[in-house]
């Protein structure tokens, strides 16, 4: 198997919070709201409504988040609590 190239803004991040999230909730036998795992099926509407999303033309409906945030939505974030701690954020840490 190929070894797995990552982008160089993720160089010396070896930390992951929902690997910690999972450690910590197996521990303590907590229930784990982390990533999402219900035992139960969902509602008759939401069901339907995944089906009709996932039939669309539209692939991006189909593609997991991104791991750091949408980047717009990071850096207008990161704009907004800069100026509200008064110091610069780097949207991408």
């Amino acid at each position: 198997m190929a070894k797995a190239i990552h982008a160089r803004r993720l160089e010396g991040v070896d930390k992951n919070i929902w690997v910690e999230f999972s450690r910590l909730a197996a521990t303590h036998k907590a229930v784990n709201l982390g990533q999402g795992f219900p035992n139960f099926s969902p509602p008759d509407f939401i069901k339907k409504a995944y089906v009709e999303a996932i039939s669309r033309e539209n692939t991006k409906v189909h593609q997991y988040t991104q791991a750091f945030g949408h980047p717009r939505l990071v850096e207008i974030l990161a704009r907004f609590f800069g100026k509200l701690l008064q110091r610069d954020l780097d949207p991408l840490k």
